[in-house]
């Protein structure tokens, strides 16, 4: 990542703290509902977000696979980290989008004063799925986050290896 990157994702991170309270506090007064469910669209925002930047991140290992060597020794690791990015995209775009389906039917109820748009077995459809993409995004995230054998053969095997996480600087 370059250090624009990185700034933006320390500003995104600042702003996320300070965006859910005030707006579930500026809400409250007027709709104690609503104020519930706002709040989650810019959970919805930045899920949709962190699956772009994901996706971009594929797409420069993409790049990068295209540039090296076919005999390069870090080509499996690369290849892994390719297609952990894509699925950590993936999972998120699901856990964002489905829970965006969920939270418009809400705020429908909660506006309109009208049944649900949906019946019971798409709500739990669609909840299910949210679901499938919240509780996979973690152990992708913690394996790109923290690798321990990414695809090469294992660092236990090689003692000349090392068990830091391998950088873009690096590759």
């Amino acid at each position: 990542m370059s250090s624009w990157e990185v700034h933006a994702h320390k500003v995104m991170a600042v702003l996320s703290l300070v965006t859910y309270p005030t707006l579930q506090l500026s809400i409250l007064p007027f709709n104690e509902a609503l104020s519930t469910v706002a709040p989650q669209f810019v959970a919805h925002l930045e899920n949709f977000i962190i699956s772009f930047t994901c996706f971009v991140m594929a797409y420069r290992f993409r790049q990068m696979l295209a540039s090296m060597p076919i005999q390069s020794h870090g080509l499996s690791r690369i290849r892994h980290y390719y297609r952990l990015n894509i699925l950590l995209g993936l999972v998120t775009l699901m856990d964002g989008f489905f829970l965006f389906i969920i939270n418009v039917d809400a705020m429908n109820v909660v506006i309109n004063k009208e049944p649900s748009a949906f019946n019971k077995f798409w709500l739990d459809v669609f909840t299910r799925l949210f679901n499938f993409g919240f509780t996979t995004a973690y152990p992708i995230a913690f394996s790109l986050l923290y690798p321990t054998d990414a695809g090469t053969g294992g660092t236990q095997n090689n003692p000349t290896a090392s068990n830091r996480p391998m950088t873009m600087e690096s590759a």
